[in-house]
Order: C-alpha cells, then structure tokens, then sequence
C-alpha cells in the first residue's frame, strides 16, 4: 500500500525541508551577487555618461560582465543539483515500501524514444523529443523505468510547434504471460488524438465501452481492446476510481496502454516539476507535493496491475 499525503508531509518536515532550508540560503546569496553585479554595472554606464568617459566606462564594463557571467555559470550549477537532492530523498522515503526495490535517479537521462513511439499512445511526426529525471525500479513482479518528457511536433500549416505530450511517462514489464492489447484515453483528449485512435482500429482495437457498465469511468475515459485481453481483470474497481478521482482532482490526463507483458502510462502536465524559482522561496511543500503526488500516482496505477495481471 502507497504511503499517504500526511505520512510524506511529515518525512518533508523532518528530511526535506532542512534541505531546502540550506539551498534557498544559496538561492539568496547568489540573487544579492547578482543584484550587486547589475549595481555596478549601472555605474559604470552612469559615470561614462557623466564624464563622457567612455573608454573608461568600457574597460570598467568588462569585468563587470565576466563576473555576470560566471554568476549565471554558478545559478545553472545551482539548478542542477537542487533537483538531484530532493528528489533523491523522496526516492528515500519510497523505497520504505517493502513492495519496491532499490529506486535508481538519472537526472539527466529520459525513456527511449523508440520505448514511447511503441506505446502508440500518442501517433505523431516528432521534431523535438527531449526528457529529463529518468527514474527505474522494481515493484513486485514488475521492472519500470519513467521520466518527465517533452515532445513536440512542428505544424505543416503554420510552421509552429505543437506539444504532443508534456509531462511523466512511465513504461513497465511484467514476467507473467498475459495477452491482449488495452488502451485507455482521455475523452474530453478525443480531438487531439484522432491518428492514435486510427492507429488502434487499424491494428483491430474495439471500443469496449458497454462491457464495463461505469457511467461515471466512461465520461472520463475511451476504452479499446482487442479480443485477447481479460478486461475485467485488469480494469478493478479500485484501479478505476483512483485513476478517475486524480484525474478530477488535478486536471491532469491519464493515458494507458497495455501490451501483453508491457504496461505505458502517461501523466501530462503543463510545466517541469520541482523547477527551482530564483525570485520566491524554495522552502515550499507545495514545491515537491506535485512532483512526489505523480510518481506516487504511476507507482500505485503499477501496485494495482502487478496484483491483478
């Protein structure tokens, strides 16, 4: 059973805030620097335009730049290692679950995109395919890998980028034999996703909807699936109202495909998670709820279909 909100509230009191303690002090030390170097650097144009002195002002103006520089060489540092550092103790406190193995981070690395096209979740021409916080496991029967991804597809129109997907992408294998292919989609998502949904018809998905007699699920969600799969036994009860009251709660969608012995579940969001800000604290729950609330959300949604496959 997944740890609940107030039993993370209260390891974030005693693990993570002294850590956000100790690096929103660096997060100020480096804003006053950074504050001081714009300082001079709008004397310097001040005395040049006083004086008219400005080859001075230039000679003046040069280190006044560099050291502007290796400021933002030393906030890009900064950023790199705040997130290596939370999220490392929230896999800390994960990993009190006897059901979880050892979590393994890479914040840097991301899921394969060739993993992400198989899902066949999202059909699409990608331009831009880029990840980060690349995160891998075990939970019961089940191997996973996730990591926050970002593509996007350019418009053959109007020459933009379009998102195909933003947010937590998880892929998952199982060492049962099971058989069948079942997808789960976003409703309100249907316009978006009219190529992977002619995608699945092509490969003899159905839309099993009637077999489920939930009203309230299928106003959330399209259900395909080829004959093969076991829907009743893999589509709980339970699974079901967990998926549907977090995907009420927060907005967000929940995608899902399974492939006889692999599992691909989606979460989008709209911005990168536990970003640090520069201008307002990091000592913040709020800062590491949503990012510990989607991974707690994918390891649960793999928790229910280890039990059930």
């Amino acid at each position: 059973m997944q740890p609940t909100l107030s039993e993370f509230r209260k390891y974030y009191n005693v693990a993570i805030y002294p850590e956000l303690v100790r690096l929103d002090y660096e997060r100020k030390r480096l804003l006053r620097y950074m504050a001081l170097s714009v300082v001079l650097l709008v004397l310097a144009i001040v005395f040049a335009a006083m004086a008219n002195a400005w080859l001075v002002a230039f000679l003046l103006v040069l280190p006044v730049v560099g050291y502007m520089s290796w400021l933002g060489y030393r906030y890009r540092q900064y950023r790199q290692k705040f997130k290596p550092h939370v999220v490392g103790l929230i896999l800390d406190f994960l990993d009190e679950d006897p059901n979880i193995g050892l979590l393994h981070y890479d914040a840097r690395g991301a899921i394969d995109e060739r993993i992400f096209r198989r899902s066949r979740l999202f059909v699409a021409h990608y331009d831009i395919y880029e990840g980060e916080d690349f995160i891998s496991g075990t939970l019961g029967s089940l191997t996973f890998e996730m990591s926050e991804l970002r593509v996007f597809e350019r418009s053959r129109v109007r020459h933009t980028l379009q998102t195909v997907f933003r947010g937590v992408f998880c892929h998952a294998l199982t060492t049962f034999p099971t058989q069948g292919k079942l997808y789960l989609l976003p409703r309100h998502q249907e316009q978006f996703l009219t190529r992977t949904l002619g995608s699945l018809a092509r490969e003899g998905l159905k839309d099993v909807e009637r077999e489920l007699n939930d009203e309230a699920f299928l106003e959330g969600f399209m259900v395909f699936a080829d004959r093969e799969v076991r829907l009743r036994k893999l589509l709980v009860p339970h699974f079901r109202r967990e998926i549907l009251e977090y995907m009420e709660e927060t907005g967000k969608e929940i995608y899902l495909a399974f492939h006889n012995q692999e599992i691909y579940i989606a979460v989008s969001h709209d911005k990168d998670l536990l970003e640090p800000p520069l201008f307002t604290s990091l000592v913040s729950f709020e800062l590491v709820r949503e990012f510990y609330e989607d991974l707690r959300l994918l390891l649960r949604i793999l928790e229910i279909l280890d039990e059930v496959v």
